[in-house]
């Protein structure tokens, strides 16, 4: 983990006669407290940036939420009650950070800035489908036709969280209800895309259901919806 120091100043910043020192922790499921690191030669001229590392292989590839704190301190910093800054991030992630050094007195306000990369983990897991015996069945939707379910749970996904889903008489299921984005569209697009259809799973072929009962689904346990 890198942190960029910026002099936006308009003195150079000679670090040998006034050491910075960067301080940086985290919380979550990889906690800890990184050696603080401190710079006390070089220079840093104004206008200019100097990259100082903080730490190498850190492990943030556990899923969960991850809460970093970071602070410089500087001896000729007037503003050094503004010197910390806490961010966190969500999941498996890179992180790229910033902070701003200046110098003495300019009135300016330290501040790190980050950038953070989220990244989906995929685990496999045996193929166990569910015996349970659907209930519900459609009518006959024809060659484009939808079903609306209502869903007794949140169920997130690519980030957003639904409440219902719309399933297509072409055999995948959309999220959110009344989901039309998916007719006449005779393939399956990619997802996570910003072009609609783009929040679909299951099975798509152009398929043309004429009898009413072709489709079943049901809600099982709290957590997910079968379609068959």
């Amino acid at each position: 983990m890198d942190i960029t120091l910026r002099n936006n100043g308009t003195n150079l910043v000679d670090f040998s006669v006034n050491p910075a020192t960067i301080n940086c922790s985290v919380t979550g499921p990889n906690g800890t407290t990184f050696t603080p690191v401190v710079i006390n030669t070089g220079t840093l001229a104004p206008s200019t940036s100097q990259v100082v590392t903080v730490a190498v292989g850190y492990n943030a590839s556990i899923s969960g939420t991850y809460n970093f704190s970071a602070n410089l301190t500087w001896g000729i910093d007037g503003f050094a009650g503004n010197n910390t800054v806490n961010w966190s991030a969500s999941s498996a992630f890179s992180v790229v950070a910033s902070s701003n050094v200046y110098s003495f007195c300019d009135g300016t306000i330290p501040q790190i800035n980050t950038a953070v990369a989220a990244e989906y983990q995929v685990t496999s897991i045996p193929f166990a489908p569910d015996a349970s015996v659907l209930t519900q069945s459609g009518a006959a939707l024809g060659d484009e036709g939808n079903i609306s379910v209502a869903l007794p749970f949140t169920f997130t996904f690519d980030g957003v969280g639904y409440t219902g889903v719309t399933i297509h008489s072409n055999g995948q299921i959309l999220m959110g209800t009344g989901n039309t984005s998916a007719d006449f569209v005779y393939s399956p697009p990619a997802i996570f895309t910003a072009t609609a259809p783009n929040n679909w799973v299951g099975f798509w072929s152009d398929l043309n259901v004429t009898a009413a009962g072709s489709i079943t689904y049901d809600i099982i346990g709290a957590a997910r919806i079968g379609n068959s």
